[in-house]
Formats: structure tokens, C-alpha cells, sequence
């Protein structure tokens, strides 16, 4: 049976998405998500309250940058790639690594948003896609999990159904059957880096904002590489 804990959030993310899919203020609905970003990292104790509005300024400098030169797109792009390398094989400042990266990540969904709005929308539409068929198929079919350590949850089952139907969901958009698979495969490698962050300093959820279900940084951890594969397919290429 589905839990009703997980699944009613998720409807009412869905919605909320669709609601400001059809309206002219997609600056508005990418500054909500960041102060939501921003509210589970000073509720899971990763910022700061003053930290937090120092964030909050740099984002809305960095947008009024965004406007006056068109290529910074490239340099979040390229800001992005070190920054995961760094964490990777730093083991000391992996908070303060984490937060730059959500930083670059909130501004590189706002260039996003900005060039093409229904590639967005349709990045989220998969992500719901991905994870909901994951969740369903994971809890109907069972089977073996594959990282317990990092994500107890994820079993081999429900991750490979929702490969395969979210891939075949970007394959009506007129995409390469191959850019698909590769595309979707990195929702659950967004999910896992998250899951391996959380793991690393002992949190479950970056927040309660949405009770059972986290925060939204728990809601949008697979969409974190998806972004930056359509930035630089989309934009840089």
C-alpha cells in the first residue's frame, strides 16, 4: 500500500509546479524554491542565520548580473564542475563545498528557467515521474537494494523502472534514445549524491518543511546533475 505521507506531498509539489508553469512568473517561483533551498540548510544547521541572507543577496546579485551578460551561464557551468571535484577528494570543508554547490545549482535553475522555461518545467515533470515510479515500483516489486549504506531505500526494481519510463517520457519530446538513458539515469545519481551528503553528517531530511517527505532540497536532489547536462547540451553546445 502507498504511503500517503510520501504520496500527498507529492501531488501537492506536482501541483504547485503546474500552477506556475502556466503563469508569467518564473522569477518568482525559482526565488521561492531558493529560500526553501536556503531554509533546509539552516534548519539541518549546515548555514547560519546570517549566512542565509548573505545568500540570499549574492542570489539576487547574481540575477541581476545574469541579465547584463549572457555567458555566465558558462562560468556556473564550469564553477559547478570544480566544485564536485573538489568534495570529491577534499575531506575537510565538505559543508562549506555543499553549499556553494546548491548556490551555483539555484542560480544555473534560474539561467534555465530564463533561457527556455518549458525545458525546466519538463526536467521537473521527469524528476516527479522518476521518482514516483521508483517509490511505486520499488514498494510493488521489491527485490535487492542497491547501495544500503548510502540509500536504504533504493532497490534494483523500482530504480531501473523508473530508467526506463522516464526515459521513454523524454523519448516523446523528440530526444536521442541514447541522450535519454543517459539523461535519466542521472535523477538517481542526483538522489544518491544527496543521500551520500546526508549520510556524511547523520540527517535523514534537510527539513520538516513537508513532513514526511523532507524538505524541498530532499524533493529536488535529482534534478542537481539533470541541470547542468541540459545547460551545457542545450545552452553551451
Amino acid at each position: 500500500m502507498v504511503n500517503k505521507k510520501r504520496l500527498i506531498p507529492s501531488i501537492f509539489i506536482f501541483i504547485f509546479v503546474i500552477f506556475f508553469y502556466f503563469l508569467d512568473y518564473d522569477l518568482i517561483f525559482i526565488s521561492i524554491i531558493s529560500l526553501f533551498c536556503l531554509y533546509d540548510l539552516y534548519f539541518s544547521k549546515i548555514i547560519n542565520k546570517n549566512y542565509s541572507y548573505l545568500l540570499i543577496f549574492l542570489f539576487s546579485f547574481f540575477v541581476l548580473l545574469s541579465n547584463f551578460f549572457n555567458y555566465l551561464i558558462i562560468l556556473y557551468f564550469i564553477l559547478f564542475l570544480i566544485l564536485i571535484f573538489l568534495f570529491f577528494i577534499l575531506n575537510e570543508n565538505k559543508k562549506n563545498l555543499f553549499i556553494y554547490l546548491i548556490f551555483i545549482f539555484l542560480i544555473s535553475c534560474y539561467e534555465l528557467i530564463i533561457y527556455d522555461k518549458d525545458l525546466f518545467f519538463l526536467i521537473l515533470l521527469l524528476s516527479f515521474i522518476n521518482d514516483t515510479s521508483a517509490f511505486f515500483f520499488g514498494k510493488l516489486l521489491k527485490g535487492p537494494l542497491i547501495i544500503k549504506s548510502i540509500s536504504p531505500n533504493k532497490t534494483w526494481t523500482g530504480t531501473l523502472s523508473s530508467l526506463f519510463i522516464s526515459s521513454f517520457t523524454l523519448f516523446l519530446f523528440d530526444y536521442n534514445l541514447f541522450f535519454c538513458f543517459f539523461v535519466c539515469s542521472f535523477y538517481f545519481f542526483g538522489d544518491l549524491f544527496f543521500s551520500y551528503y546526508k549520510r556524511i553528517f547523520n540527517m535523514k531530511d534537510f527539513s520538516n518543511l513537508l513532513g514526511g517527505h523532507g524538505g524541498i532540497l530532499d524533493r529536488i536532489d535529482s534534478i542537481f546533475f539533470v541541470i547542468f547536462i541540459f545547460i551545457f547540451n542545450q545552452i553551451i553546445l
